[in-house]
């Protein structure tokens, strides 16, 4: 199965987790995580919330969010646990 068709069949498709490693199928390992850019205009916040809340404690870094350079990568989870739901 070609990468792109996986990306359909999981990433794209809504196919679960559990499903998709009961069929075998690779899951997208970047599924679920977000910049913090993309964190913040998704949940409608400043991308500075963000970086308090690691400064602060709330966000966990190395479990919640981590850095890569200068860039900061968060969970989806973690942004739903700390923040709600994503708005509509």
């Amino acid at each position: 199965m070609g990468d792109g068709q996986t990306r359909r069949l999981y990433g794209g498709g809504g196919i679960d987790a559990q499903f998709a490693s009961q069929r075998g199928y690779m899951m997208d390992p970047f599924d679920g995580l977000l910049s913090f850019r993309d964190a913040a205009d998704q949940w409608h916040i400043d991308d500075s919330t963000l970086r308090k809340a690691v400064n602060s404690g709330k966000i966990i870094e190395n479990k919640d969010a981590k850095k890569f350079g200068k860039q900061w990568i968060i969970t989806a989870e973690a942004m739903e646990r700390i923040f709600g739901k994503r708005p509509e």
